[in-house]
């Protein structure tokens, strides 16, 4: 192969030479453009070949594939994105709208996601909603202005009707998460049946006096497992997810709770009352969270969780459907179910 590039160098030095606006450099100032042909002559195979190698969808044998793409890496050879979008009317780009940097589930789910839309040789193209900065029209006209081919939305309300119905007529949109729209595919968990679950956890395990912190878009199923129970609705305490931790400090002082289940965005700020406070888990106070992230699992705490893999798979098998030319088929509102993994983190009290 080196005996290759230094000849393939030589004649790109040649071509520059030869050009009637090519002045005399030095050698190490020549920039030399490698292109597709280059690659093809080097390879010894057509340069339709070389263009199939670059694309994950097509027929094209895999040792094949291998030598085109090692021969390009070792010549320094970069598809031309831009060119291949406006042949193909496709950029190969799916644009992620996250509302929110600080829940660290999100970036787990970003992660994953990327991973699996590479499978099928799409790019992710990642902005985030910033109170003050950017809101959920700015991302969504940003992803429409880079002609993005299908647009994971994690929409927090309806307010964009009007303007994700306009996107839809050319792009392919789901929503994750949250699915206020019902005309448009969606991939959602149902999290009232997690919270639902979590509580009814900590009761079986003896528990009456728990304090809620966060997850007001779930808190029905709480308040189900709690009356399911016949459990006084005054021997627990619910409070929102904005809740600062010197708030959740003076409630747990006050209140007393055997348990702390925390939702989503409150898990952080859950976890930091219990450290200032100087509490032991579940020595002192059992803790139960929502949402399995790498921390929750390093410091062993029972959580309700989602498979992260069957949420990424189903989105992308989704979407993919819909680029392929799918459109006619029956909106798709798939609802994955939580499951409980159990740590360490709650105790089990004595039958009350």
């Amino acid at each position: 192969m080196s005996k290759l590039y230094n000849k393939l160098c030589r004649a790109l030095r040649c071509r520059v030479a030869a050009s009637k606006k090519a002045v005399p450099i030095r050698q190490k100032e020549v920039v030399i453009i490698v292109t597709l042909k280059d690659v093809a002559k080097a390879c010894g195979v057509s340069a339709a070949t070389v263009s199939r190698a670059f694309d994950p969808g097509s027929r094209i044998s895999q040792p094949v594939r291998q030598k085109v793409l090692q021969c390009a890496s070792d010549l320094g050879y970069t598809p031309n994105l831009i060119a291949r979008s406006l042949k193909n009317s496709r950029t190969m780009t799916v644009a992620l709208i996250v509302p929110s940097i600080e829940n660290r589930f999100y970036i787990d789910v970003l992660q994953r996601l990327e991973l699996t839309l590479h499978r099928y040789g799409y790019r992710l193209l990642v902005t985030f909603v910033h109170e003050g900065v950017s809101t959920e029209r700015d991302c969504l006209e940003m992803a429409a202005a880079a002609q993005v081919d299908g647009i994971i939305v994690l929409p927090q309300s309806d307010t964009n009707r009007h303007y994700i119905d306009f996107l839809a007529q050319n792009r392919r949109i789901i929503q994750l998460f949250n699915n206020p729209f019902s005309h448009i595919d969606s991939v959602v968990m149902d999290d009232e049946k997690g919270a639902e679950l979590g509580t009814e956890y900590l009761l079986s395990h003896g528990h009456r006096r728990i304090l809620c912190v966060g997850g007001e878009d779930r808190i029905a199923g709480f308040w189900r497992a709690v009356d399911r129970a016949r459990v006084p609705r005054g021997s627990v305490l619910t409070l929102p997810g904005t809740t600062t931790v010197e708030d959740l400090c003076t409630a747990i002082h006050s209140f007393s709770p055997t348990a702390l289940f925390s939702i989503a965005f409150a898990n952080e700020i859950t976890w930091a009352a219990v450290q200032r406070l100087d509490l032991s888990i579940p020595g002192d106070i059992s803790m139960l969270v929502y949402d399995d992230t790498q921390w929750v699992s390093m410091v062993g705490l029972t959580v309700i969780a989602h498979d992260l893999e069957e949420i990424t798979s189903a989105l992308v098998a989704q979407l993919i459907h819909r680029l392929n030319g799918n459109t006619d088929s029956p909106v798709k509102q798939l609802v994955l179910d939580p499951f409980l993994i159990e740590r360490k983190s709650v105790r089990t009290l004595g039958t009350p």
